[in-house]
């Protein structure tokens, strides 16, 4: 039997990037946790990690400021380990990253999120938990279509025909081809229903065994209108077609379905506390990191941003133990250090902002507003001259 083992990070170098200067470390392949105050980027360490895999930020944000005040550009370094190790490196500006692999330049950045699989949790992040359902939908298509490769055809070849037949309806409907746009929508979208629950049952099944974090039972359910039979999917199709011309879009199919995660039986959203939000939300996260090992053999790593907030002292020793258990390596952030057991294996590391730098952002201030006053006293002698 193939075991499945863990890629994790060792070594990562950060230059110019946010509120870092100049940073290093050598992490472990167990437990990170990042500590320090707020505002001395312990998360842009975790978004360093993130760009290496994925050539871009995690915060929704499409265009954040990367690159540090009065700089350039930003630099980002790191080793990574599993069969050997992996040198990455990314030089980038505003709207424009460069990444290297092994000193090669890529032009195609998801080579390396095939390769470095790294998952986030992250308040800045995609939201599964508070999310709208449409957010939670195109994660769980991303997630099957990176377990099962093979539907990604099924999924263009739906959207593509679901375009076609609102086209066809906002000129004259053409009885015809309406027909045979959603004979396709029906043939593609029923492989699409097929895949997503029997992904669904995967992930319910590694969510039961987080039941010790979440103390309550949480499970991910799809509220779908689409008939078993396709003869009653293509009526539906073809009742709704007047409802669908003046609204625009097509309101049944695959893409229209609701996902809903449960809290013993209800809407988390709605009845769950802050910090039972916080650890289903971990839970998801750790209950992925389970189904990408089932059909990848490998580990990915774990990024947590913030991850004991809004959490007791008794349930952050929960979430440690947890972690502990993880086979795979965990970046976590927190303000604050938290008293865990000698037995637990977690390496502290310490974020601080380098004095010199705080001191070239002030002058970088005290520059910016002499420069204004002068400016105000040109503007005030032109006024006087002009009078």
């Amino acid at each position: 039997m193939h075991k499945s083992l863990p890629i994790w990070l060792g070594y990562i170098h950060i230059q110019d990037l946010r509120c870092h200067q100049q940073q290093q470390w050598n992490l472990e392949a167990g437990v990170n946790l990042f500590i320090g105050e707020n505002g001395c980027g312990k998360t842009s360490v975790l978004e360093a990690t993130y760009l290496m895999a994925h050539g871009r930020s995690f915060r929704q944000a499409r265009d954040p400021e990367l690159v540090r005040w009065n700089c350039a550009q930003f630099h980002i370094r790191g080793t990574w380990h599993r069969y050997g190790p992996l040198h990455v490196q990314i030089h980038g500006k505003r709207r424009k990253t460069e990444m290297l692999l092994q000193g090669r330049k890529l032009n195609n950045k998801k080579v390396l999120a095939e390769t470095l699989l790294v998952l986030v949790d992250a308040p800045q992040g995609k939201k599964l938990i508070d999310g709208v359902s449409n957010e939670r939908r195109k994660w769980l298509d991303h997630l099957v279509m990176f377990c099962e490769p093979a539907i990604k055809a099924h999924y263009h070849a739906y959207l593509r025909a679901l375009m076609q037949r609102t086209r066809v309806l906002r000129k004259q409907p053409d009885t015809n081809e309406l027909l045979v746009w959603e004979a396709q929508m029906i043939f593609h979208g029923r492989y699409i229903k097929e895949y997503r629950d029997k992904i669904c049952i995967l992930f319910n099944a590694l969510l039961c065994k987080e039941k010790a974090l979440t103390e309550k039972y949480l499970q991910m359910e799809i509220k779908s209108h689409v008939p078993d039979n396709d003869a009653h999917w293509s009526e539906l199709l073809q009742n709704k077609r007047q409802q669908d011309s003046r609204m625009g879009r097509c309101s049944s199919g695959p893409h229209a379905d609701k996902l809903h995660i449960t809290f013993s039986g209800k809407e988390i959203r709605a009845v769950g506390s802050r910090g039972q939000q916080k650890l289903a939300s971990i839970a998801m996260k750790l209950a992925e990191c389970g189904l990408i090992e089932q059909y990848r053999q490998i580990w990915p790593v774990l990024l947590l941003d913030d991850c004991f907030e809004a959490l007791d002292e008794k349930r952050c020793l929960h979430l440690i133990q947890r972690l502990c258990d993880y086979p795979g390596q965990v970046l976590a952030t927190s303000p604050n250090y938290i008293n865990t057991s000698s037995e637990l294996a977690i390496n502290v590391w310490p974020v601080h902002v380098a004095q010199q730098q705080e001191d070239s952002v002030e002058e970088s201030v005290e520059k910016s507003v002499e420069k204004n006053n002068t400016h105000r006293m040109i503007s005030h002698k032109m006024m006087e001259s002009i009078v």
